[in-house]
């Protein structure tokens, strides 16, 4: 019987690949109403990174490049990818995050500290928005019940250590009052060296 098991190199292949297919849609004929639909109701990875791409350029102004591509398609697979610092791993999360959502999907993106989970949360809200994704984020100082209106939504930016603590927090609550949370789907992490030797 032969093993189901990928070799890294196919996996760079199929990621390769991937972006290669992405790269070569043009959506910049479309306006932003027809974008928007295309966005919403695209449901194959590759329209969907597709639309997203596009969005990307229309609210930062910023072209995602291959390996940014390749990066989300391997999140998006459960894979670990590496980007060097400045090589955009926050719009290849977003990418990764929102094909996710599309394929019924709820996804944590667990950050390093508060200060990540704020910024990314509301500097990629317009993305997101856009393509009809809900976002979230949660900090050491957020309340209860504003935790459980984060964590209903689609994406939700959150420290490791909040996510750590909330589902401690659930074990010895008194009352379901005082349950946070949602059950636990997707995590993308990011700088998942850091919080995962923490």
């Amino acid at each position: 019987m032969k093993n189901s098991y990928k070799t890294i190199a196919s996996i760079k292949n199929e990621c390769r690949n991937f972006a290669t297919e992405v790269l070569a849609q043009d959506l910049t004929q479309y306006d932003d109403d027809a974008l928007r639909v295309i966005a919403n109701e695209a449901t194959e990875p590759v329209e969907i990174a597709a639309a997203v791409t596009e969005v990307i350029f229309r609210k930062t102004g910023l072209k995602l490049f291959a390996c940014q591509l390749e990066t989300a398609y391997a999140l998006f697979n459960g894979h670990i990818a590496e980007l060097s610092t400045g090589e955009g791993k926050t719009l290849a999360g977003v990418v990764a995050a929102i094909m996710y959502v599309k394929s019924g999907r709820r996804v944590q993106v667990l950050v390093f500290n508060d200060y990540l989970a704020k910024r990314d949360a509301t500097e990629n809200q317009k993305i997101y928005e856009f393509c009809g994704v809900s976002v979230g984020f949660i900090t050491e100082t957020t309340k209860t019940l504003n935790r459980n209106e984060e964590y209903s939504k689609d994406v939700l930016y959150i420290p490791a250590r909040e996510a750590g603590y909330d589902y401690i927090r659930n074990f010895v609550a008194s009352s379901s009052a005082e349950v946070v949370g949602s059950e636990f789907d997707v995590a993308i992490v990011d700088e998942a060296d850091s919080i995962l030797i923490d």
